[in-house]
């Protein structure tokens, strides 16, 4: 015999709360875009052409860099920064110094033209620069730069390797002035991530 169905309601009791769809399909497509971002990683990772037997490639001297007082009070006004020696001759010279000086970064004026035209350019290392961040800088003087300097530098690759799927291309930069005196040597890492993928 057919058992009578129950004239109990299924309506909602008042209170109660439902689930909220709308928040567990935003998870899920997070976490989806989450995983195909992690798909495109690995994919990039295996598509990156840095040319690792390139560590020790040295380049030629670069052309010559008259620096000027303009040169270094620009670049002391792009730093924000109101040191008077950058500046005022006097102001030099009462520090011990024969003329204005440049900053100690001022040098990446020529170690970014070299990166670009001679690192960045060599079709043989592989180096996306569009993809390219400065990950580590340092600086080494033997003397100031002053007005009047005649700069060139001479660009050399110490490393290249890919490390979780990260470029990194070490340069070392030794500075002359007139070709002849070693002024300053700097050291930089450039970072190269995969196209299209963050760096997290």
């Amino acid at each position: 015999m057919r058992r009578p169905v129950s004239g109990r309601s299924h309506a909602k009791a008042p209170g109660a709360t439902q689930p909220d769809r709308s928040v567990t399909t935003a998870g899920a497509r997070r976490a989806a875009a989450h995983r195909s971002a992690k798909n495109r990683y690995a994919k990039k990772r295996n598509e990156m052409q840095l040319n690792v037997s390139l560590a020790g490639r040295s380049y030629p001297p670069t052309e010559p860099y008259e620096v000027s007082r303009e040169h270094i009070r620009i670049f002391a006004e792009s730093l924000h920064d109101d040191n008077p020696i950058y500046r005022d001759p006097a102001a030099a010279r009462a520090a011990g110094y024969r003329d204005v000086l440049a900053s100690p970064t001022f040098l990446t004026v020529l170690s970014e033209r070299a990166e670009r035209a001679q690192v960045a350019a060599d079709t043989e290392l592989g180096l996306d620069y569009s993809q390219t961040v400065h990950g580590f800088q340092r600086f080494v003087h033997l003397r100031p730069v002053h007005p009047g300097d005649v700069l060139n530098l001479e660009a050399h690759i110490d490393d290249v390797r890919i490390t979780g799927g990260i470029g990194l291309v070490t340069v070392s930069c030794r500075v002359f002035c007139n070709s002849t005196e070693h002024v300053a040597t700097m050291y930089c890492t450039m970072v190269e991530r995969p196209a299209g993928v963050p760096l997290s």
